[in-house]
């Protein structure tokens, strides 16, 4: 994931039978998210985009760096639409 610019952090999940050094669970930082002015839509989309590169890797597909290459793209673009820091944000 964070080859396609996607961090996410390890975490636990309840009743998680796995060591907390390797957790079972993804933490999505959605604060971030929301500091750009992302909405349900974006998120959406961002949930969509992990789907795709986990399923990509678990199948180990022939076109897994030009999949992971495209969606780094268009995070790239999603991130330029909605800056951390904007003129229009107060």
């Amino acid at each position: 994931l964070d080859s396609a610019a996607l961090t996410l952090n390890r975490n636990m999940i309840p009743f998680d039978t796995r060591s907390p050094m390797d957790p079972s669970g993804l933490r999505i930082g959605a604060a971030s998210g929301t500091t750009r002015g992302f909405m349900e839509p974006e998120f959406e989309q961002i949930a969509h985009w992990i789907a795709d590169i986990l399923d990509i890797m678990v199948k180990k597909e022939e076109v897994t760096a030009l999949k992971i290459e495209e969606t780094k793209r268009a995070i790239k673009e999603l991130c330029q639409k909605y800056p951390i820091y904007s003129k229009n944000r107060g």
